[in-house]
């Protein structure tokens, strides 16, 4: 942790700062966040489509893989935190095949995991002209049918069969062929035309090519700007950014069994801790989840750099693997974007503030409600309902009926609103003077 003496309340790092001459813990009290974006390369599984996972959902069975397999070490980090993770397989590939006599079986799902899979014929124990014809996935049997023939098969969730006739005895039939193919930039801007028809709170985007980048950032400005969707993406090395909607994650760490997550991985860990994260919390001194040791250290003067760039950045305090300062990379201040905006507490709260006007205003007013200054005072008290919501829930602070507006617009249907407000951010640092 960053110490020493002050002389003006100018510190960057998060610390205690004593001269010599509160903590703010809110509850989670609204469910309405939690949805992670993720985007990965997988050995199996359905290609190129979102798929909603939680610590509930059984991945052999969703798509082949197994909770203890490496490839997805980023899932299982997403998991930690995240409510809902929309999982989108990136690549395509070849689909493993094998023929035997007439039977030609084929996996469900291409990449190298359909290499796993083999097929065992037997004789049915209770009926000698019948077959058991078993499904295994590596050692697990994940089914197990009674035909007479080919032509009775049945697909089943990992595996096609097709042709006719006679059933062969084989002690395993093993499929063969499958590959994996590699993932481009392309597949990316194919996850965020699928990913924008979810609802979701981050994405993360584990790739470090500034291409890529530039079409995540227009995508997410896009979004927050021209659709009003709040939501944020987390990259690694990405501090030039510049703008809020975009996390970015400068080095990584070692979790159990000195399993290394680099900072391109740690990415689905932000993103899900962000999107867990209530329009009152604040992720500045974070605990990271299992984590056992950053893989780089900074120094003093480093961490100030980082942190002044937008980025978040891993810390060892006391064995403890931590985020030093819960920022995106906005470092650009205007009139209109202050400093304020780079703490993603306080951009969570103004998201807040959108969210839930936005909703009310699509669920209650929209061609329902007159726009007479009876309608108009009905939305207020509404508005005014929401921010002392947020207020109750730590948000937001001296909130007054007097910091929100509403009134005509130019044309008959149209209302505006304007609204003051006051977000709360967490206490990071103390400059203290003891008198002796």
């Amino acid at each position: 942790m960053a110490g020493g003496i002050w002389e003006k309340q100018n510190k960057v790092r998060a610390g205690a700062y004593v001269n010599f001459k509160s903590k703010h813990n809110e509850e989670d009290v609204v469910n309405e966040r939690g949805v992670v974006g993720l985007p990965i390369s997988l050995p199996f599984g359905p290609e190129k489509k979102i798929i909603q996972i939680n610590n509930d959902t059984d991945l052999l069975k969703i798509i082949g893989i197994e909770k203890d397999e490496k490839c997805i070490v980023m899932l299982k980090e997403a998991l930690k935190k995240a409510k809902i993770v929309l999982l989108y397989r990136l690549n395509e590939g070849v689909k493993a095949s094998k023929t035997l006599g007439g039977l030609t079986i084929s996996a469900k799902w291409s990449g190298s995991k359909g290499n796993d899979i083999r097929i065992v014929i037997q004789t049915n124990i209770n009926d000698q002209t019948a077959f058991d014809v078993s499904t295994f996935l590596g050692n697990t049997k994940v089914d197990i049918q009674k035909v007479n023939n080919i032509d009775e098969l049945a697909d089943n969730i990992f595996v096609e069969f097709k042709g006719t006739g006679v059933l062969q005895l084989s002690s395993g039939i093993k499929l063969e062929g499958g590959e994996d193919k590699g993932v481009t930039g392309k597949d990316y801007s194919d996850f965020l035309k699928e990913l924008e028809l979810y609802h979701f709170n981050t994405f993360a985007i584990p790739f470090d090519d500034l291409n890529t980048k530039l079409v995540v950032k227009e995508f997410v400005r896009r979004l927050r700007e021209d659709e009003g969707r709040k939501i944020q993406a987390i990259l690694p090395n990405f501090g030039e950014a510049d703008y809020e909607g975009i996390i970015s994650v400068r080095n990584g760490v070692y979790i159990k069994n000195n399993i290394h997550i680099s900072n391109v991985e740690a990415t689905a860990y932000i993103a899900a801790l962000t999107a867990s994260a209530s329009y009152a919390t604040s992720n500045t001194y974070a605990l990271y989840e299992g984590a056992i040791n950053v893989d780089t250290r900074y120094s003093d003067s480093e961490i100030k750099e980082i942190i002044t760039n937008g980025e978040i950045i891993f810390i060892n305090n006391n064995q403890k693997i931590l985020i030093e300062q819960d920022v995106n990379t906005l470092k650009t201040f205007t009139d209109d974007k202050k400093s304020d905006f780079r703490k993603n507490r306080v951009i969570r709260a103004l998201d807040g503030i959108n969210n839930r006007i936005k909703s009310k205003w699509e669920e209650t007013y929209i061609g329902k409600t007159s726009n007479n200054e009876d309608g108009r005072n009905l939305f207020k008290k509404d508005v005014l309902n929401i921010l002392e919501t947020l207020q109750a829930e730590g948000a937001l602070e001296n909130v007054s009926v007097e910091d929100i507006e509403v009134f005509n617009g130019n044309s008959k249907d149209a209302v505006v609103v304007n609204v003051n407000a006051q977000p709360v951010d967490s206490m990071e640092k103390i400059y203290m003077t003891v008198f002796i």
